[in-house]
């Protein structure tokens, strides 16, 4: 799934409380989680492709760095973002080979 077409949610107090889900989120998956980050923020669909992948990179950091989720809990449901398998090394564990033209920008 797309960053931009997604939201992740999470709760900062426990360390396996995170999900990624479509956004818009008619389903209101999103009510069970007390922080949200994603396609939620309206800003950040007027970003090119590689500052999206940015934008949510500096999500991940700031969720790592400010809640108690556990780092694998973490990767976990980020992988379910395309761009965060792109920018995985080609190592990790989920990695993808980006698309020619996510570079192209």
């Amino acid at each position: 799934m797309r960053y931009n077409k997604c939201m992740i949610g999470f709760n900062p107090n426990l360390d396996e409380d995170i999900g990624v889900f479509p956004w818009p989120d008619p389903q209101r998956l999103s009510d069970i989680f007390p922080c949200t980050v994603g396609a939620c923020n309206m800003s950040l669909h007027d970003l090119s492709p590689q500052r999206q992948a940015l934008q949510m990179m500096a999500e991940l950091a700031t969720i790592l760095a400010n809640t108690n989720l556990s780092r694998a809990a973490i990767h976990k449901a980020f992988l379910e973002i395309d761009e965060y398998r792109w920018l995985l090394s080609s190592d990790s564990n989920g990695s993808e080979d980006a698309p020619d033209w996510f570079w192209s920008g």
